[in-house]
């Protein structure tokens, strides 16, 4: 589908505006969207925030507050340019936001750790296993610990599967 400004590039961004009860339907290219201030690749959290900002100003509620500056020293993004593209600059972004990463990764994935697939053979994969079956062997040996009521060698196994587990 072509743009419908330019009628010369393909559209990537959709716009449906409700106004009034009529509806207008727009298909753009970036550089158009661009040139309207739309964003180009917004990802649907700041969609959604300039949204419930832009409601609570109707409905005559406190104006939105701009977040803190925040800024990567490397490549100088901004957090506010991250939420309109979905993408950070450089590798310091993750160190820069991490901790606004970390959230949204919560809230999207329901976790910010990786729990994923390793490639076969690498050595974060054998150390896993290694990790996994070590831990096992420890769950089994406290059992049997706290079974036969040796509570110091109970404890002692504690501690150890809790260093292993990080």
């Amino acid at each position: 589908m072509l743009c419908s400004e330019c009628q010369g590039r393909e559209a990537q961004v959709f716009l449906k505006q409700i106004v009034n009860s009529q509806v207008t339907q727009r298909a753009l290219c970036q550089d158009c969207a661009q040139k309207l201030n739309l964003p180009a690749s917004a990802t649907p959290d700041a969609l959604l925030l300039e949204v419930l900002a832009g409601l609570g100003a109707l409905l005559g509620g406190e104006p939105a507050r701009e977040a803190p500056l925040e800024q990567c020293p490397a490549c100088g993004l901004r957090w506010t340019q991250f939420q309109r593209s979905g993408r950070l600059g450089c590798a310091d972004c993750y160190e820069s936001f991490h901790g606004r990463l970390a959230d949204l990764l919560r809230r999207v994935h329901g976790s910010d750790q990786h729990r994923g697939k390793l490639p076969k053979g690498s050595r974060e994969a054998k150390e896993r296993l290694h990790r996994g079956e070590e831990l096992k062997r420890l769950q089994k040996q406290l059992k049997a610990a706290i079974d036969g009521e040796r509570f110091e060698e109970a404890a002692a196994l504690r501690d150890r599967i809790q260093k292993l587990q990080g």
